[in-house]
């Protein structure tokens, strides 16, 4: 093996190595954070306003079949006379 080529091997070879290693990781950052921009909602109180209806709407809901159980019970224990 010559010199020259033994140099390009130890020495030039890992250097651009590196910098393509470094240059891949650059361009990984760079698309993670572009990909978390977008998740990012432009309006965050959208989603919880959502979760307080549906909160409420499956209280109400809880209620009324409560309610409507045990007065059906009750309109039955009243009718039995």
């Amino acid at each position: 093996m010559s010199i020259l080529y033994m140099r390009y091997i130890f020495l030039e070879r890992p250097v651009k190595r590196e910098i393509i290693n470094n240059t891949i990781k650059i361009k990984k950052s760079i698309f993670a954070i572009e990909a978390a921009a977008a998740t990012i909602l432009k309006n965050p109180k959208i989603p919880a306003i959502n979760a307080i209806i549906n909160n409420i709407t499956d209280h109400l809901s809880m209620i009324l079949t409560f309610l409507s159980v045990y007065l059906g019970y009750f309109l039955r224990f009243l009718h039995k006379d």
